[in-house]
């Protein structure tokens, strides 16, 4: 499929649209997992809403209307999308994904397959929200689990330095293992300010002190 353009849509956009084919969101511990859906649901008509989830035992906690997946790696978003589309008898759909709670790897995938995939469909409109959280004191500094590409194919040249953009979140540590695990030439750091409320700003900048004083001295 060719991406033909991408804008900028208030809520109100969505919620006049009437109808959406398919509605794909991630359900975890968080209240704002529901919160677009809650929204759009009282306004348009949702035909299919599939819940993207990271453990088994949210997948059996049942919600009506709602059809709830495990999903373990990136090629099982792939086949999911392959079945649903197949099944939609019409030449232009709607797809809404809401990624708030969803992994980069899970959303990344998503956007991914819509560029690559071949379809018979004519129109994809495809609409990608995100619902802020709300502060929360981060959890205990760990190690991190995995450090690795997105999925897809890359060409990464072993003969030339490194340079590595960092987006700094509140969790403490967990930048500076990242930039000691891939030891690259250069990093450069950025992170949101004004944020959505000011204490991620303030527990960011106290969290990540030690990187932040190596930028600016």
């Amino acid at each position: 499929m060719e991406i033909k353009y991408g804008s900028q849509v208030k809520i109100d956009h969505l919620t006049k649209r009437k109808s959406i084919d398919l509605f794909i969101f991630s359900e975890n511990h968080e209240k704002r997992a529901f919160s677009l859906y809650a929204k759009l649901q009282k306004s348009n008509n949702i035909l299919k809403t599939v819940a993207f989830c990271y453990k088994q035992s949210i997948v059996e906690q049942k919600v009506d209307a709602i059809n709830k997946i495990l999903i373990t790696e990136s090629t099982e978003i792939y086949k999911f999308l392959d079945e649903e589309l197949e099944k939609i008898n019409s030449e232009e759909i709607t797809l809404v994904i809401d990624y708030s709670c969803m992994t980069k790897p899970w959303y990344y995938s998503i956007v991914l397959y819509l560029k690559n995939r071949e379809s018979n469909l004519k129109k994809i409109c495809a609409y990608f929200s995100y619902t802020p959280s709300k502060f929360n004191e981060p959890k205990a500094p760990k190690p991190n689990k995995e450090i690795g590409p997105l999925p897809g194919k890359y060409i990464v040249p072993t003969d030339k330095p490194k340079a590595l953009i960092v987006c700094l979140g509140y969790e403490q540590n967990k930048a500076e293992g990242i930039i000691e695990h891939l030891d690259p030439k250069v990093s450069y750091i950025f992170y949101t300010n004004p944020a959505s409320e000011k204490k991620f700003v303030q527990t960011l900048e106290n969290n990540n002190k030690s990187i932040l004083k190596e930028r600016v001295e």
